[in-house]
């Protein structure tokens, strides 16, 4: 990792995320929703109620914010109250991120953008913004997936891909987590995972442009994690359930639109769907295409799946390209031909 702003994420994308690539991986989501209309969506319906319609994209902007305030609370864990931003940047930051993650394959384009976007607003190491954006993924995945795993049995045995994806994605980021807070002192890492840290730093060491960021972001994430005191932790697991819940409640309300009536089961059926979509995320699809479609079916009708994964897919998409542009902050590198 560099600790250049625009040069690590050139590094990163290398010049290859253009326009062409939001194209296909745009293109290859679309695709993939136009397929399950076809053959799942049979009467294909406009909503009884557009007003929900509304409220359904409403509460996915607000979820967005939410997790925007909560990557504020993180960034103030690193640097301190007096270097805050704006609430809107974090907005922007989440939202590129969401963007960037939208069209690379399991999400790996968000974290870099995120960063970057918080780099460039703070002038300062790309590096040491990647620990705190890297620490988001880890409250994601393991409340969303030890939580689909909870409900497994609502959907069994169809969720059963769900299962083995949601336990692989929690066994890896505690790996993860454990790994990062020792890297500072690697030789406090137990066998054999101390085999593969070796590895990795032989690996960095190598390669001057990761190494000289390398020790900023290594210090910065264990420095972040050092300083969260529990009521801390609490407040971002409570935030990362809220703007969670608040996607789920988008199928809720998609759900609500199209008549089926206010139930208990339907706003339940909503969230455990978005749930199952979400673990099923790291599948390496653009977009989540398929994994997404699949886990929102599992529990909802195929009208109410079909309009909702167009609201949490174009959301980000359409936000993002629109701060892409006015922004002209990382055009110059996510759109170069």
């Amino acid at each position: 990792m560099e600790t250049g702003r625009g040069g690590v994420v050139e590094n990163l994308v290398d010049r290859r995320i253009t326009g062409r690539t939001i194209a296909f991986s745009t293109g290859f989501a679309t695709a993939v929703i136009i397929i399950y209309m076809i053959v799942m969506v049979r009467n294909i319906e406009l909503p009884s109620y557009p007003y929900y319609v509304l409220a359904g994209i409403v509460s996915c902007i607000m979820g967005w914010l939410v997790s925007g305030y909560r990557l504020r609370i993180l960034h103030k864990t690193l640097d301190g109250r007096e270097k805050l931003l704006p609430i809107t940047d974090y907005f922007k930051a989440r939202i590129l991120g969401g963007f960037m993650a939208y069209i690379t394959p399991s999400g790996i384009g968000g974290e870099p953008a995120r960063a970057y976007y918080l780099s460039f607003k703070l002038n300062s190491k790309f590096s040491r913004y990647f620990s705190i954006v890297i620490i988001e993924p880890i409250y994601d995945i393991l409340t969303v997936n030890v939580i689909a795993l909870g409900f497994i049995i609502y959907a069994w045995p169809l969720s059963i891909l769900v299962l083995i994806i949601a336990i692989g994605n929690i066994v890896f980021w505690l790996t993860f987590y454990y790994v990062m807070k020792n890297l500072v002192e690697p030789d406090s890492i137990k066998p054999p995972l101390n085999r593969f840290v070796k590895f990795v730093l032989n690996y960095i060491r190598k390669h001057e442009k990761i190494y000289s960021g390398y020790g900023e972001f290594v210090k910065a994430f264990r420095e972040t994690t050092d300083k969260m005191r529990l009521v801390d932790k609490l407040i971002v697991i409570l935030l990362t359930l809220t703007y969670q819940a608040l996607f789920g409640l988008t199928g809720f309300f998609i759900y609500l639109s199209y008549g089926y009536g206010f139930s208990f089961k339907g706003l339940v059926d909503s969230i455990i769907g978005y749930l199952f979509s979400n673990a099923l995320s790291s599948i390496p699809t653009p977009g989540g295409s398929i994994s997404a479609e699949y886990g929102l079916s599992l529990v909802l009708p195929p009208n109410v799946v079909l309009l909702t994964r167009i609201i949490l897919y174009y959301t980000p998409i359409i936000l993002g390209l629109y701060y892409l542009r006015r922004e002209k902050i990382i055009e110059s590198i996510i759109l170069s031909e």
